[in-house]
């Protein structure tokens, strides 16, 4: 872990708990070596308010300029008050090329300082073997080559719902044990969403089952998610790629619509008519929806994949909640018709 702390004192300090976690630390001396210690892609980088800079901030950005696609290095900024920010450390927060950020404020609390830097080492071990898994899949077809773009935007996706998840936490518990436990308990679950969506045998699905698996952990309770429809079970293939779908539309809730609000609550209801499926997300209670300027990657994939079933989407970003009609053919058995 890369750390970038001028005051004597502050780095040792650091590196000591960094070390109780297990991982090893490279204390930088100045912009410079910092920006150096980022070019061996290490887990984490953290700088306390001392370190961060115009220079140190432009380092940040020309090496998120130059890096690997799959590659986004998470920030822990130290800073005294974090609700009077310096110009140099809103630069890096607001940052397009910055992937999340994370600010603690000093003097650091060893409980939530180690918690936060496990999550982003999780978070950043999955940018590794995303990479590695990109790798294997760029030798394939087309459609390989598509998954592996998708795979790269899941994996900024995620830095982004870790950044979320942290500030709801921290929202609505008590201390710091309820901090804990309660972001603790969501990363396992949005863990074990990944682990079912990166499967590389896919069995075939129960579409409620298929939803609530890859819905549910981005929502901080159950009555924030409401399904409605028969029982219908895809095909593998098909489970796969609806997954997709619904793990695109769940970590957009859940950084910009309903799920990143208190009160949001996301709808889906489903039915199958003739042979094709018909899907409606519907999200309600969450911040005042706009339509985007231009088509995000997200948008295509969903499109893409509901045309490869000979089906459609249409977004309608109504003020109140985005509401998502899908449509794919599966067969009146529920086996999919690509």
């Amino acid at each position: 872990m890369a750390i970038f702390a001028p005051l004597a004192g502050d780095a040792e300090a650091i590196a000591g708990l960094v070390a109780e976690m297990g991982y090893e630390s490279d204390i930088c001396g100045n912009p410079a070596s910092f920006f150096e210690a980022l070019e061996t892609h290490p887990l984490c980088a953290i700088l306390t308010e001392e370190a961060i800079s115009e220079e140190a901030a432009q380092a940040i950005e020309r090496h998120s300029g130059a890096a690997p696609l799959w590659s986004s290095i998470p920030l822990i900024l130290a800073i005294g008050d974090p609700e009077h920010l310096s110009r140099p450390s809103q630069k890096i927060i607001d940052s397009s090329a910055t992937a999340t950020v994370v600010v603690l404020q000093r003097p650091l609390r060893k409980a939530v300082f180690t918690t936060v830097c496990k999550s982003q080492i999780q978070l950043r071990e999955r940018q590794f073997q995303a990479a590695a898994m990109m790798e294997r899949l760029a030798e394939g077809e087309q459609y390989q080559r598509f998954l592996l773009d998708e795979l790269r935007h899941r994996t900024r996706n995620m830095l982004g719902i870790l950044q979320a998840t942290v500030k709801l936490a921290s929202k609505n518990c008590r201390d710091i044990d309820d901090f804990r436990e309660e972001l603790l308990a969501r990363l396992q679950s949005i863990s074990l969403a990944h682990e079912r969506l990166t499967k590389e045998e896919p069995d075939e699905g129960h579409l409620k089952t298929i939803i609530h698996d890859h819905v549910s952990p981005f929502s901080l309770a159950e009555d924030k998610l409401e399904l409605e429809g028969p029982e219908i079970v895809l095909s593998e293939g098909l489970t796969f790629d609806f997954s997709l779908v619904l793990h695109e539309l769940a970590t957009n809730a859940a950084k910009y619509g309903a799920l990143s609000a208190a009160d949001g609550v996301v709808r889906v209801e489903w039915e199958r008519r003739d042979g094709i499926l018909a899907v409606t997300w519907q999200e309600r209670g969450g911040p005042a929806v706009s339509a985007p300027s231009r088509q995000s990657f997200g948008t295509r994939m969903i499109e893409r994949l509901t045309a490869k079933y000979d089906g459609s989407s249409a977004f309608d970003y109504r003020p109140e909640g985005l509401r998502v009609e899908l449509s794919l053919a599966i067969g009146e058995e529920g086996s999919a018709q690509p």
